[in-house]
């Protein structure tokens, strides 16, 4: 079987072309437009932040659910692959809940967002005050069905303020404070307890929530100028 693959491999490095894009100048002319952006429209700094600190949260948490739930079952033992499959399953529901008809047939998608923030919040903040198992993982439960909430919400509301072949170059100016935050969380657990970064983790969903309202108002605001635009 490997002799198989390795002929194979060579058969595809030997035919198969490289894609080297659209070239240079292009990737250049494109982060050049990605930063114009940025100075111009607030919005999209806003959306570049509410990105960053939940994502910053998530996987500032993806580093601490497995020592926590240790903490949580005082040394018995920890079904690691069952709680897994559960918040994968819980993710596969918040995407399922963000549809036309459902939750989007209660809220648009901007105060959606509002709504994953403080329950996420909500949710991290039970292990700050709370050591037994079974609050503890529905909390974490609860806390992956916002995740699979805020990531088609997040990608509705890109849709609205970036263009899509900017897209990419303005999330990932976005990279350095997101995984700022990862490293100041996990870092955090090397000096504190669990309960403390939980309660930091829970600051920095709060402070999203703020954003995401801001970024209401900022679209709420967008819309009359355009159509004042449109009408001149």
């Amino acid at each position: 079987a490997a002799i198989a693959l390795t002929a194979l491999a060579l058969v595809f490095v030997v035919n198969w072309p490289e894609n080297y894009g659209g070239g240079e100048a292009d990737d250049s002319d494109t982060k050049a437009a990605a930063w114009q952006l940025l100075k111009s429209d607030r919005k999209a700094v806003l959306l570049g932040s509410v990105n960053a600190l939940f994502e910053g949260s998530m996987y500032s948490f993806v580093f601490m659910w497995v020592p926590t739930m240790l903490g949580a079952l005082q040394g018995g033992k920890l079904p690691t692959g069952l709680v897994f499959a559960s918040m994968m399953t819980c993710i596969s529901l918040g995407g399922v809940l963000f549809s036309p008809s459902m939750l989007l047939t209660i809220a648009p998608a901007e105060y959606l967002g509002v709504g994953c923030f403080v329950v996420g919040a909500c949710a991290l903040l039970v292990p700050v005050f709370c050591t037994a198992v079974v609050p503890v993982l529905s909390a974490f439960l609860v806390f992956e069905v916002c995740v699979g909430i805020f990531q088609p919400c997040g990608g509705v509301l890109r849709s609205k303020v970036i263009p899509d072949k900017l897209q990419g170059s303005v999330m990932n100016m976005f990279r350095i404070p997101l995984n700022s935050l990862v490293v100041i969380g996990t870092l955090l657990t090397d000096y504190y307890p669990a309960r403390f970064v939980f309660g930091v983790i829970t600051v920095w969903m709060l402070i999203g929530a703020g954003l995401q309202v801001i970024v209401i108002r900022a679209l709420a605001q967008t819309g009359p100028e355009a159509g004042a635009k449109k009408a001149q």
